[in-house]
């Protein structure tokens, strides 16, 4: 069984997750913390892509897997976070601030309905962030560190150079990267 779970690709994962969370949700309370859409047992990038290797998945989602795993989105229950972290809790495994996909906000984060709409919102906001359609004056020609400065700023308490580090470290790429390479 492990095999097959090894082997599939990312929209195969996302329609079994559909099709079993569908399931679930019908039977259950949708709180319940196994209906939840995760990577928690997911392996890393690093784990999944060794950099002797190309990925099977598109640069964008890679970079969205780096930034959730950066920004904690994950239900592991802990003494300081007895019901998951912020950005599990609200949905948003990119700890968006605003997007028109959002329900709401809470804390200063925007907050969806369900994680995959919090996923698809996050891939949407670095796909237009990679095509220059936002106000944050990034365009294809933005390298991967002037994204990383804009989406967590010094102001805000973050060290965007440990960020970018990370990010980096986890993805393969290189901070000069152009932004329109992630649509390749």
């Amino acid at each position: 069984m492990h095999d097959f779970l090894a082997k599939l690709k990312p929209a195969d994962i996302i329609a079994l997750v559909i099709v079993i969370g569908g399931y679930f949700l019908s039977c259950a309370a949708p709180t319940a913390w196994w209906v939840r859409f995760s990577f928690v047992s997911r392996p890393t990038i690093s784990e999944r892509c060794p950099t002797s290797q190309r990925c099977d998945m598109f640069n964008v989602e890679n970079l969205a897997l780096a930034i959730a795993e950066r920004e904690g989105w994950n239900p592991l229950l802990s003494q300081n976070c007895p019901l998951g972290s912020l950005t599990y809790r609200n949905h948003n495994p990119g700890a968006l601030r605003s997007s028109p996909f959002q329900s709401g906000t809470v804390g200063g984060f925007s907050y969806f309905k369900t994680d995959f709409a919090g996923w698809n919102a996050l891939i949407w906001d670095l796909t237009q962030k990679a095509k220059g359609n936002t106000v944050t004056g990034l365009t294809g020609e933005s390298s991967l560190r002037d994204l990383i400065f804009k989406w967590a700023p010094a102001s805000d308490g973050n060290a965007p150079e440990l960020y970018l580090s990370f990010v980096c470290l986890k993805t393969g790429f290189a901070p000069t990267m152009k932004l329109k390479e992630l649509l390749k």
